[in-house]
């Protein structure tokens, strides 16, 4: 009969334990990390609502440049300009990013981001 003692115990259970997680700790990006969203793999139109005079609407404006540039499709929306627009979508505050699929609405999110943020609407 095979029979383990004490001092042996921690160290099977560490060979056992230990190649899996090493595996795991050195394939957790590749298996993990969020997969990057490239424009042509984007589904639905985002609508960013701002004003002339909102602060944040004009420091958001180089990164929605900046995803438009690289074939994002975001198009700007006055608030101020189409009232009705903005009410039909509940707007209460700028700059506001809302992802619409088939004329419905599936995500919003409000205020200054990054534009690596701001590319996540989209998953």
């Amino acid at each position: 009969m095979f029979s383990i003692s004490p001092k042996m115990f921690p160290l099977c259970v560490a060979l056992a334990i230990g190649p899996p997680a090493l595996i795991v700790a050195l394939n957790y990006h590749n298996w993990f990390a969020p997969k990057p969203i490239y424009p042509w793999t984007a589904q639905g139109e985002v609508l960013a609502f701002e004003t002339d005079w909102c602060g944040v609407c004009k420091a958001m404006k180089p990164v929605v440049q900046q995803l438009q540039d690289e074939g994002f499709d975001i198009r700007t929306v006055d608030a101020d300009r189409h009232r009705e627009e903005a009410m039909r979508y509940g707007i209460r505050a700028v700059p506001t990013f809302i992802l619409v699929r088939d004329g419905q609405e599936v995500r919003r999110t409000t205020g200054f981001m990054s534009a690596e943020d701001l590319k996540q609407i989209w998953r």
